[in-house]
This record gives C-alpha cells, sequence and structure tokens, in this order.
C-alpha cells in the first residue's frame, strides 16, 4: 500500500488513501484502516452502524471534520479566556507582570488551594519561565500556558 506523504498528519493520509479507493486508485480495504487506526479507535463506529464497514469509515471521517470544525472555535474560546483572565489579573493587582510576580511568598500561587489534585500552579509558571529564558515576556508567558492551566485556576471555586 502507498501512502500519501505531505504535511498532513498519518490519520489524514489514511483517509485521503480511502478517497483515493473510491475514484478507482489503489483500494484500502476496511482491514487496512483499521490496522492503521486501530481495532478499539475504529470499534465504536462500527458498533454505530450495526457492523457495516464503509459506514464505519464514512462516520470516521464525519467525526473528523466534525472535530475539525470545533478545533478552530475551542482554539479562539481558549485565547479569548486566556486574555480575559490575564486583564483580569492585571487589573486586579495592578500589575502588568501578575503571574510571575505571584509566585513568590505571599502571592497568590502560594496559596493551598492552588496546589490541589497535584497539579501545582506555582511550579507551572516557574518551570514555562525557564523554559522561555531571555525570550521571556509577560505576554509570551500568558501565550505559553496551556489551556488545562487556565481552567485548573478555578478548579477549586
Amino acid at each position: 500500500m502507498t501512502f500519501v506523504r505531505d504535511n498532513r498528519d498519518y490519520t489524514t493520509n489514511i483517509l485521503i488513501n480511502y478517497e483515493n479507493s473510491i475514484f478507482g486508485k489503489k483500494i484500502m480495504n476496511y482491514l487496512d484502516f483499521e490496522k492503521a487506526l486501530s481495532k478499539p479507535r475504529l470499534g465504536r463506529f462500527l458498533f454505530a452502524v450495526n457492523g457495516n464497514h464503509e459506514k464505519a469509515i464514512n462516520l470516521y471521517k464525519l467525526n473528523i471534520q466534525l472535530s475539525q470544525t470545533l478545533y478552530g472555535l475551542l482554539s479562539i474560546f481558549e485565547v479569548t479566556l486566556r486574555n480575559h483572565i490575564d486583564q483580569h489579573y492585571r487589573k486586579h493587582y495592578n500589575d502588568n507582570e501578575w503571574l510571575k510576580n505571584q509566585c513568590g511568598q505571599g502571592g497568590m500561587f502560594s496559596h493551598p488551594m492552588f496546589t490541589k489534585y497535584g497539579f501545582e500552579t506555582r511550579t507551572k509558571v516557574l518551570t514555562t519561565l525557564a523554559q522561555l529564558g531571555t525570550r521571556y515576556n509577560h505576554d509570551r508567558l500568558v501565550a505559553e500556558l496551556s489551556f488545562g492551566f487556565w481552567t485548573y485556576m478555578f478548579a477549586s471555586i
């Protein structure tokens, strides 16, 4: 079996090869598809369509299309959320570098509520600061912290 080689991820290449089979090129059968993606991954799709292989692959493709659409929306939501949180705390602390400065003794991140559930907010900020090194600026730090970081800030509320 020949795979399309380009900048797309492996799953997208599998789907392109499956699409090519529809238009008379090398046929990729369900077992090849399952081997490439794994039986457990395709199992839920196969179950949903009562064992119909062609429908399972089509359902899988629709799921990827939906995920691609939602990913863009989630990305916009993430940036909007973190920027609003940042703006709020910049005003609250009257400090344009509140993330770095709240890691110190007595700072917001030294409070025990930020170490619940095995996730240390302070440690994450300090680790990211160290990784940024001389490239540090507050906006870059805000952008480097994951969506999980920003949502975790409110986990104990």
